[in-house]
Parts: structure tokens; sequence; C-alpha cells
């Protein structure tokens, strides 16, 4: 391993950002998958089934999740890689050289979304990424942010605790990851707070935020905690999230999909997210 920032705090923004004409082709991929993800949110409302019913019958394989006070507004969707050419020929493979050129070890695709923060919503709660992932294997996880529209203080930019290898207390956990040993903190299990990590860590940690331009791309780690607050503007935010894991921790892409559509009410498919996914919502 080098000594880059990513390793060293958690997170880095890459200095080449992606050019006009590379954005240009995101931005026509991101409304190809957009348009799918309206027709079946549109699909299941017309139907009586929950979210994890039509999912678990395999009435699509492309995962589009509402916002939880709007069941035909996307609030996210998922497998990207298996549905747009462009995504997996071109921009995942890209994200995936830039990781390896940050920490020296080729990557796998673990897993993928875009989130759309809507006007008025989209807050996600201090979290890390790590628990909703441990138990499929790998122990560290890189995700590549690639950002659209520019993320600004007000439209809940990214923010995260550089200072997190500092916390101490109880519902701490040590994992040994290719990065050294880095710290697990305990979460709420279920309710709103689910995925949230708990008061008396939360308190102790410092948030920095992270601003973007469209085109920019910021990678972090599965350990650095990291939230974002409502989207406070007038215009929708959106970021594509691809998350890898180190190669030679295996292929677990298909396997976590197959995993969250067969258990889709599942909490840890839904970790600090504003989104509708539960028989009972």
């Amino acid at each position: 391993m080098n000594n880059s920032m990513l390793i060293n705090k958690g997170y880095c923004k890459l200095k080449n950002p992606l050019s006009a004409s590379v954005l240009q082709q995101v931005e026509k991929s991101f409304t190809q998958l957009a348009s799918q993800g309206v027709n079946i949110l549109q699909d299941i409302a017309g139907q009586d089934l929950s979210y994890a019913e039509y999912y678990q019958q395999g009435k699509a394989s492309f995962i589009t999740v509402p916002e939880a006070d709007n069941p035909t507004q996307t609030c996210r969707f998922e497998y990207i890689n298996a549905t747009s050419d462009f995504m997996r020929e071109a921009l995942i493979p890209l994200c995936a050289n830039e990781i390896q050129q940050e920490i020296g070890q080729p990557v796998s695709l673990f897993k993928d979304k875009c989130n759309l923060k809507s006007p008025g919503g989209g807050a996600f709660t201090p979290h890390q990424d790590i628990p909703a992932y441990i138990e499929f294997g790998p122990t560290m996880h890189i995700t590549a942010a690639v950002f659209l529209d520019a993320a600004t203080p007000a439209n809940g930019a990214l923010e995260i605790a550089e200072n997190y290898r500092e916390v101490r207390g109880d519902g701490i956990s040590m994992i040994d990851t290719q990065l050294g040993s880095l710290p697990m903190f305990a979460t709420y299990q279920g309710g709103k707070n689910n995925g949230r990590i708990l008061e008396n860590i939360e308190a102790q940690l410092k948030w920095l935020p992270v601003y973007a331009q469209a085109g920019d791309i910021i990678l972090f780690h599965s350990y650095i905690p990291h939230r974002s607050a409502v989207n406070a503007s007038t215009q929708t935010r959106r970021a594509f999230f691809f998350t890898f894991n180190l190669q030679q921790e295996g292929d677990h892409y298909e396997r976590y999909y197959q995993s969250k559509r067969a258990d889709f009410a599942n909490l840890r498919f839904h970790v600090a997210t504003p989104t509708q996914h539960k028989d009972s919502d």
C-alpha cells in the first residue's frame, strides 16, 4: 500500500475529474436508467404487492427504491453494471482504475447505485458502510462517488469524519483489513435510525463537508463515517456510487443483488436512508 490520502484519511478527491464529453455520456445513461426506474415504481404502485414481494417474485432485476413519503418518486436505483452498457464498459472500469492507482491493488465491483437527493428530502444520517457489507465476506470496500450535479452546502453535500480513528468508548469493533486495523461502530437497529451510529460515538465525530462540482469523483472507504443533510435547494442533486472490494476477496456483485432481491426488506439493505422499503411502509 502507498501513503495516499484515501488510505490515511479515508477519502480523497481525484485530481482529474471527468471530461465534459464523458460527463455528457454519463448524463445520457442516467436519463435511460432513471426512466426505467420510474416505470418500475409505477408498475409496483399499480399492483397489490409490497416492494419486497415485487422483487422476490422476480418482477424486475433493476432495483428502484422510492422516497419514504412518495411511492412513485425515486430515491435511488441499483444494479447499474448489469443494466447499462456504458457504465459497465466505460465509467465503472475508469473508477476501478483510479482506485487501483490509489491503493496499488486491483478491485472488483461489489455494488452500485445512484442517489437522487430531491428538494426537501434525501438526508442520510451518520453511518459507516461496513456494517451493511461485512456479512458478504470482504473486509474492505472503496466507493467512487461520481457527481452529476454540484454538491453544495444548500443541497446536502457529503460530510465525512476524519477523526473516526480517535473515537473511544463502548460499541467499537476493530476489523483487520488490507488497510490495517479499522474501527466498526455499533449502530441502531430498526426504526427511523436504522444503521445510524450510536449516540455516544457520534458525539465524538467532527464533520467536514466535501464539496464537489459536476464531473468530480470522490473516493472513500467503508469505515469512514459519513452523512448528508436535507436538500434545501430547489433542484435534485444526483450522484452515482460504485462500490468495490479488493479483487483478492472475491467477486460478490451478483450474489449481493440476488440476496437483496430475495430479502428486500432486510434492514442491512436500507442503512441510514430516507427510503420506503418494508412491507409496513
